[in-house]
């Protein structure tokens, strides 16, 4: 699949410049979301209209993931919600997001609650419950990345959990699943017996 991808950037962008970003990133989805633009002007044969055509292609891949997140989550399946977040595993620090639902288990809305560093962001309980009573939210998912790649989660990662799950019941919000997006992967506590 990568292949493809990259193939694809070379029809659209100077092939001297994918193939040598693609080399140092070792991946055509790292050599676009992680490499500094600076980077990209450096390379062979982009210049301005080289940088021009990869910010139209950047905002396309973010107005497909937006139009995409807004189509209905299926929050019955941690792979569902997975695909629904993937934007989340470019993200090159951590973000904490809650995905807010009703009664049937629909989204009525997911939120950026925290945006931290490139190993650590704050599970504030008071964010998250504050915006979920506003919005009437029976149940809530949480959703964070890890940057490094790896998806498992870090034992603070499990104790920020249950504390947010106990926050939870004293609200009657029950927490049906934290998932962490690593690159390419993700980890669904609950199906680990994690919550």
């Amino acid at each position: 699949m990568n292949t493809t991808v990259e193939t694809m950037l070379t029809e659209i962008l100077p092939k001297a410049s994918v193939q040598e970003l693609v080399e140092r990133y070792g991946d055509p989805y790292d050599a676009l979301f992680h490499a500094e633009e600076s980077e990209w002007y450096d390379a062979p044969g982009m210049g301005n209209r080289g940088i021009a055509k990869l910010r139209a292609i950047k905002s396309i891949i973010k107005n497909v993931q937006n139009r995409t997140r807004k189509a209905p989550i299926n929050v019955g399946r941690p792979i569902d919600i997975y695909k629904a977040m993937s934007d989340m595993q470019y993200f090159e620090t951590e973000h904490v997001r809650v995905l807010y639902l009703n009664a049937r288990n629909h989204l009525i809305k997911s939120e950026d609650i925290s945006i931290g560093d490139i190993t650590s962001a704050a599970l504030d309980i008071k964010c998250i419950f504050s915006s979920a009573v506003r919005l009437k939210a029976c149940a809530i998912v949480i959703v964070h990345n890890h940057p490094s790649g790896d998806s498992h989660p870090s034992n603070s990662d499990i104790r920020g959990t249950k504390r947010i799950v106990e926050a939870g019941r004293l609200f009657d919000i029950p927490v049906l699943d934290h998932i962490i997006i690593g690159h390419g992967e993700f980890h669904s506590m609950s199906e680990c017996g994690q919550l």
